[in-house]
């Protein structure tokens, strides 16, 4: 039991530490804007030394209060991190769809122009193109490949990297997505669980800074630097990290599939797809199954093994 108890400890130090060291962050430059606004390093050294004459217990109450708030700021943050994430990957409201239709419009002229683009360089001899006309299709090909079919586009850069990812395996296998991936998650091994959990929590880290980013903005009422600062922040976050989390994620997603489907036919004890040609029409079928019950034939089950 000691043992039991000593694990349990550190997986609890760990979610903590995890939710309360951004918090903490955050926190620290509130302060430090707070100071800058109220006298600089006078306020600061007048903080700690009001502070220091508190009796014993009233710093050991502070202690705590701190360390509460900053685990409720942080798990309030991350609460809030996966609506801001649904919404960042176009899955909008109702009230914000009427705005989503321009953007999927222009999104989609985007598309054609660079496919009719690729098209227009393939025609001609990779040998013929210059050195910029093959880095141009080099360029665009690489941007095609993220994209999702024009019927699939959604409003924002995120939102089409993951319908990309899932065009890709609906594509290949005939396999849903969102259907089937509860039933592959739980055959998955170890290793590629942590892989996808690791891609997913630095999505997840990547949409909290630049939330917090966000949070930070009222100081600028204290001081000027915290808007340059929260700028910076917020659009490395958001920017940069998040996009290239949700690409790293988007990839492994179809990678795992490839991988492990056969191991879903085999528990699910469904025929196994003879060759990639049959194998859209037999991912579908199984999907139907997965999802409502459905086949186009009686299934017949292949034998445990």
């Amino acid at each position: 039991m000691g043992v039991f108890w000593s694990a349990l400890a550190g997986r609890l130090t760990e979610r903590w530490l995890a939710a309360a060291a951004p918090a903490a962050v955050f926190w620290g430059a509130v302060l430090a804007a707070w100071c800058a606004g109220h006298g600089g390093v006078d306020a600061a050294r007048d903080l700690v030394r009001e502070v220091a004459e508190r009796s014993a217990a009233a710093q050991v109450a502070g202690l705590l209060a701190i360390l509460v708030g900053l685990l409720a700021s942080g798990l309030l943050v991350s609460r809030l991190t996966q609506p801001l994430l649904r919404l960042m990957t176009g899955q909008w409201p109702a009230v914000l769809r009427p705005l989503a239709g321009p953007l999927v419009r222009r999104a989609g002229e985007r598309l054609a122009a660079r496919s009719a683009r690729v098209t227009e360089l393939e025609r001609r001899p990779y040998s013929a193109l210059t050195a910029a006309e093959q880095r141009e299709l080099w360029r665009l090909g690489a941007w095609l490949d993220r994209q999702p079919v024009p019927v699939e586009l959604t409003p924002t850069r995120l939102g089409n990297l993951m319908r990309s990812s899932a065009s890709t395996v609906r594509s290949y296998y005939g396999l849903e997505p969102a259907v089937v991936w509860p039933h592959l998650w739980l055959l998955l091994p170890d290793r590629a669980r942590t892989e996808l959990g690791a891609a997913r929590a630095r999505m997840d880290a990547a949409a909290a800074g630049g939330l917090w980013a966000l949070l930070a903005l009222p100081a600028v009422a204290w001081t000027w630097w915290t808007l340059p600062v929260a700028l910076i922040v917020g659009g490395v976050s958001w920017g940069w990290l998040l996009p290239d989390a949700t690409d790293v994620f988007c990839r492994l997603v179809p990678a795992t599939f490839a991988l492990y489907r056969a191991d879903l036919y085999r528990t699910l004890r469904w025929p196994l797809p003879t060759d990639p040609g049959t194998e859209p029409a037999e991912g579908e079928r199984l999907t139907a199954h997965l999802d409502r019950g459905e086949v186009n034939r009686p299934p017949l089950f292949t034998p445990d093994a």
